[in-house]
């Protein structure tokens, strides 16, 4: 079992007991817990079980929900490595790691050709030839499973899905021209995520809040690009078009969306028939 919990920056999830921690004794993890592990990751468990039994841990975080982020999830590319963090969210919002706890990580399935996972660290390493548009979920064990966490982990490909990120609006396409002009009060945040959703928030004031969200659909080799909306936590305009529209991805990176709109917010923004988008 692993005495410490190693920081990285992480997104979180919501989902979990929340409680006092006032110890445990170690897990052993048997053959069958630890199968698709490889055997550099089982010597990684068993050197972190020599050091003696995991520090009890006693903290009483009321009710707060412990997790490994802020969003319940990442997004990770083939041959990437993640290294998660226990920790529970604070206001306003804000990850607070957990303290030396026994803690015991595993996969919600079998990730043969997916990944490997080191239990006692919860190091994840995203095999080289995963495919796109898959998921893994990562628990947390901790207490000997009085208290769990986890993570779900969107595989991508980034030439699959290019999109992956967060992008802020620079321009407008004016309808039946298609030349670029100033959008006005542009939108700040358009992130796409690996498990092909997206969100939109036009002005950003707080890391959890967004406008509206989705799903994406497109077609890199033809240049095709629609989205489906649902409401967020602010507006959806009645103005969104997320109907047949087209991409391109110029030589500057900026991501040009074609015969679709956003939606117009305000007043201040200038009404167009797509898109210019830059990271």
């Amino acid at each position: 079992m692993n005495k410490n919990v190693v920081a990285v920056a992480s997104v979180a999830s919501f989902l979990f007991v929340a409680g006092e921690f006032v110890g445990c004794e170690p897990t052993v993890v048997d053959d069958e817990q630890d199968a698709g592990n490889d055997d550099a990751n089982d010597a990684g468990a068993d050197d972190a079980g020599d050091g003696g039994a995991c520090v009890p841990t006693s903290l009483d975080i009321g009710e707060q929900t412990l997790s490994l982020g802020l969003l319940g999830f990442i997004d990770i590319a083939p041959g990437q490595v993640f290294t998660p963090t226990v920790g529970y969210e604070e206001c306003c919002p804000a990850f607070q790691p957990l303290p030396d706890a026994c803690v015991e990580f595993s996969f919600s399935r079998d990730a043969t050709g997916m990944a490997t996972l080191d239990v006692a660290t919860g190091v994840v390493r995203i095999d080289e030839n995963a495919p796109d548009n898959t998921s893994l979920g990562l628990i947390a064990s901790v207490d000997d499973g009085a208290h769990m966490a986890r993570l779900t982990l969107n595989i991508f490909d980034p030439a699959q899905n290019p999109f992956v990120g967060t992008w802020h609006q620079t321009a407008t396409l004016e309808c039946g021209t298609g030349a670029e002009v100033d959008p006005g009060r542009a939108i700040e945040d358009v992130s796409f995520f690996g498990n092909r959703r997206f969100h939109v928030t036009h002005t950003v004031f707080e890391l959890l809040w967004v406008d509206y969200s989705g799903a994406v659909s497109f077609d890199v080799e033809r240049g095709t690009f629609s989205f489906a909306t649902s409401r967020g936590a602010g507006s959806l305009p009645e103005d969104v078009d997320g109907d047949d529209g087209t991409f391109e991805l110029d030589a500057d990176g900026r991501l040009i969306l074609r015969d679709l709109w956003l939606g117009t917010f305000s007043d201040d923004m200038v009404e167009g028939c797509g898109v210019v988008l830059e990271r």
